[in-house]
């Protein structure tokens, strides 16, 4: 069964906005993939009428949260803090 019980991730509004001038390009903090997220993280709190959720995809083998079984039991291990390998490089495919 789908646990489907709304989690809630709070963050101070202006602290965020620090986060996000502080990781611009050209600043001490500087990353771009970082300062994306924060910005994402931002206009999803704007948001704040609309549910989101976070949708994880395999960089190894393409396959998403939404809809591969075998990814998902890796994701739900790795959730209880159990031990979880998803295609180790080892494995042969």
């Amino acid at each position: 069964m789908i646990d489907t019980d709304i989690k809630e991730w709070s963050v101070v509004e202006e602290a965020l906005i620090e986060f996000i001038a502080a990781t611009e390009l050209g600043q001490e903090l500087g990353h771009k993939g970082i300062n994306q997220v924060l910005r994402d993280l931002l206009e999803m709190g704007h948001q704040w009428r609309s549910a989101f959720q976070i949708v994880l995809i395999s960089a190894k083998t393409g396959a998403t949260s939404e809809f591969d079984e075998e990814y998902q039991e890796y994701l739900d291990r790795k959730a209880s803090r159990l031990e979880a390998s998803y295609h180790d490089e080892d494995e042969e495919e």
